[in-house]
């Protein structure tokens, strides 16, 4: 494993590793695909696996949910790691950014019922739950729960970034992740760097993965 230093925000352990590991034998057992690299949702998994040491229960929500590769992904890390609580997607699932529409990559509708066959093959429906709604205006139904990591992965373009990160820091309590934080998306990339005037501080980027943290504690330990 890296080693970290002892100040650093994010430190990449076990869960991360996990995620690394079985990741091949994930994506061949897919309907459909996952549109990631293993790093990205090995960050995820770490997040989760830190937000649950704060509570008991560390609910996940997902906005852009395909079908339902990272949200199975998590719900099976999570009961591997013997962490109790929910994943929560939302996605409207009815076509690939529109009604009807194919997947670029597969042959497939990406919908409800694929997700839930895909939670099957990993023994985690009963802890999936899909609002199959657009982000925006944000579902009543997600806010039945409080969040320890929230996965902003729906519309990249124009103000929906923005949009849905004030809706999903109404309701998470440790991290926020935005993917595609890359040249390609400048939206995102506004959004991410907006995000920290309002308390939630950059604790790791890399790949197309941007963390935020709320409110970390934050201590000068070498004050002269």
């Amino acid at each position: 494993m890296n080693k970290f230093y002892y100040d650093s925000f994010f430190h990449l352990n076990e869960p991360y590793y996990w995620v690394l590991r079985n990741f091949d034998y994930f994506k061949d057992r897919l309907k459909g695909r996952i549109a990631g690299e293993a790093h990205d949702y090995g960050l995820i998994a770490q997040c989760i696996h830190n937000a649950s040491k704060d509570k008991p229960e560390a609910n996940y929500l997902e906005i852009g949910v395909l079908f339902g590769g990272s949200l199975v992904l998590m719900a099976w890390f999570m009961k591997e790691f013997g962490i109790k609580g929910k994943v929560v997607g939302i996605d409207p699932l009815d076509g690939y950014y529109g009604k009807g529409n194919r997947d670029p990559v597969v042959p497939l509708v990406p919908s409800k019922e694929i997700v839930f066959e895909n939670a099957a093959k990993f023994g985690v429906e009963n802890r999936v739950i899909v609002i199959d709604k657009p982000s925006y205006p944000f579902p009543e139904e997600a806010r039945k729960f409080r969040y320890g990591v929230s996965f902003i992965d729906g519309d990249h373009w124009g103000d929906m970034p923005w949009k849905d990160f004030v809706n999903v820091s109404s309701v998470t309590d440790k991290y926020i992740v935005f993917d595609n934080y890359d040249k390609s998306h400048p939206a995102v990339v506004k959004a991410a760097l907006e995000a920290y005037r309002t308390g939630w501080v950059p604790v790791h980027v890399s790949s197309i993965s941007f963390i935020l943290e709320k409110s970390p504690r934050l201590v000068d330990r070498f004050k002269r």
